[in-house]
């Protein structure tokens, strides 16, 4: 079984955080239900990803996921990236509308993938750089996202505290 796909989505507006994640995630999530696909949705530390199970709709390869996203996407108001990676007219589009930009590029075959628990770390070419939020990649289950609060459910502490109750919505999805 593969453990399936992801769309993620970006929220590059300084809206609420989960406003236009929340709308998203849920139409998404919910043409997933209808079509008996299993998912789960990931906080990154910065953004969200909804993996979803391959096996139901007969999926084996990146290009098949991609296109897949793209109609799982359809009627979303959202920018979908076109290629392996974002364009910065693409991010531009996404910002001037204010709506999540859906980055494919996560799926590109051989690129590394942040994985459930793993902390949000950017390396530091310079003094300047984002060194990232330093909150942990966590499960959120799709009625907890618009109560979801990064700044304590996706602290390092919390994650520890909770990690048993959180590690089995994980292991519910790949099981």
């Amino acid at each position: 079984k593969l453990p399936g796909w992801i769309a993620n989505l970006k929220n590059l507006v300084s809206i609420s955080s989960n406003l236009v994640p929340d709308t998203t995630m849920h139409f998404v999530s919910k043409k997933l239900e209808v079509s008996e696909v299993p998912y789960i949705i990931m906080f990154t530390g910065k953004s969200y990803q909804i993996w979803f199970g391959t096996e139901a709709v007969g999926i084996d390869n990146q290009y098949e996921a991609n296109r897949y996203i793209e109609q799982l996407v359809k009627g979303v108001d959202a920018v979908v990236s076109a290629k392996s990676s974002v364009s910065a007219s693409e991010r531009e589009e996404a910002i001037e509308r204010g709506v999540p930009l859906i980055d494919k590029s996560v799926n590109t075959k051989n690129k590394p993938l942040g994985m459930f628990f793993g902390m949000h770390y950017k390396p530091q070419k310079t003094p300047t750089d984002d060194p990232g939020t330093g909150y942990v990649r966590v499960p959120v289950p799709i009625k907890q996202l618009t109560t979801f609060d990064p700044t304590q459910e996706a602290h390092p502490q919390f994650v520890v505290k909770n990690f048993n109750s959180l590690s089995l919505q994980v292991d519910q999805f790949f099981d």
